[in-house]
């Protein structure tokens, strides 16, 4: 039941599968063109299960993270409605949007946080649900540390006694190949009843979480060890291949005996 103020889960967007499903492919093969691969850190972290309300948040790395987070949606919880927020004059010019999870709010104003809170209790009513944020409001470097966050999320969460945030990590880096490296990271999952009711605390609780996640990543991508991740994506690959083909048609080359006369 919902009050004068609040938002019904009724009103949510409703995400068409079909339209989702296909921009999901579209996203995978866009991807695959773009970079070398698309790697997921192998980690004994624990990931978000299929049977509490979700709130995945990411550092904001690149213009790519919304398509990398949709891919990571859907390959983890695929059972889920996704959500997200998207300021309102771009999403009226591109209401195709809508029909894959994302809904609007004023950017910037008093009246568009209310929008949000409103529809992020919503969205988190419901175990089917996850919502998805980059709280740190500004493309930031990966580097970057601590990951600085905005007030939006802890208000959210203040609201909530029962769910997961799960941090997640992103880096783009160029290993070996022409093409870069997409580098995820799903960090450890935190209960949300755990968190401090503090919004200043809970707010730097969530800061070390995703800075965890993301030192851990950093790591990993020092050793550029492909070994160390799940390949999602295998896209492209760019020089080192023709460098590895034109070593081998030398080898052989040289190894082929002197023509007799």
């Amino acid at each position: 039941m919902t009050g004068p103020n609040q938002t019904s889960p009724e009103q949510l967007p409703r995400i068409n599968q079909r339209w989702f499903d296909g921009f999901a492919w579209y996203s995978r093969r866009y991807l695959a063109r773009h970079f070398r691969a698309m790697r997921v850190l192998k980690s004994d972290a624990q990931r978000a299960g299929p049977d509490v309300p979700l709130v995945a948040y990411m550092n904001h790395a690149s213009w790519w993270d919304p398509l990398v987070g949709l891919l990571i949606a859907k390959e983890f919880w695929p059972n889920r409605n996704h959500y997200g927020a998207m300021d309102r004059e771009a999403l009226e010019s591109y209401k195709f949007f809508e029909k894959i999870g994302f809904f609007g709010v004023d950017r910037g104003t008093p009246r568009g946080a209310v929008q949000f809170l409103k529809m992020a209790q919503a969205i988190t009513s419901s175990p089917a649900h996850a919502l998805w944020m980059t709280p740190q409001g500004r493309f930031a470097d990966a580097r970057e540390r601590p990951a600085e966050l905005m007030a939006g999320l802890p208000q959210v969460l203040s609201r909530l006694t029962s769910g997961v945030v799960q941090p997640i990590a992103i880096e783009y880096v160029f290993w070996d190949e022409r093409l870069p490296e997409v580098l995820v990271h799903l960090g450890t999952t935190r209960e949300i009843a755990s968190l401090s009711r503090d919004r200043h605390i809970c707010q730097q609780e969530l800061s070390q979480l995703l800075t965890t996640a993301q030192d851990e990543l950093q790591v990993a991508a020092m050793q550029r060890n492909p070994e160390l991740f799940e390949t999602m994506i295998d896209g492209q690959q760019g020089m080192s291949s023709i460098y590895g083909w034109w070593r081998s048609l030398r080898l052989s080359w040289k190894r082929k005996p002197p023509a007799s006369h």
